[in-house]
């Protein structure tokens, strides 16, 4: 299963763009993981120090952001 980033919405793709921006440049933390989930159509995000445990956040094809 291949991905095609032509099929992920824009808002979707500035939402991660702009977190994943301020989360290395601002706040210093370190991404471990960036990846589009196939059944909700969410972007996944994994970050944190690494001697915690990663904090979630989501973002929906609307760019919307949850933070779990």
């Amino acid at each position: 299963m291949s991905s095609n980033i032509n099929n992920i919405p824009v808002e979707q793709l500035r939402s991660v763009y702009r977190i994943c921006y301020q989360l290395t440049e601002y706040y210093q933390k370190v991404i471990y993981v960036v990846r589009l989930d196939q059944r909700t159509k969410k972007i996944v995000i994994l970050y944190g120090p690494p001697e915690n445990d990663p904090i979630c956040i989501t973002v929906t094809p609307k760019g919307i952001t949850n933070y779990e």
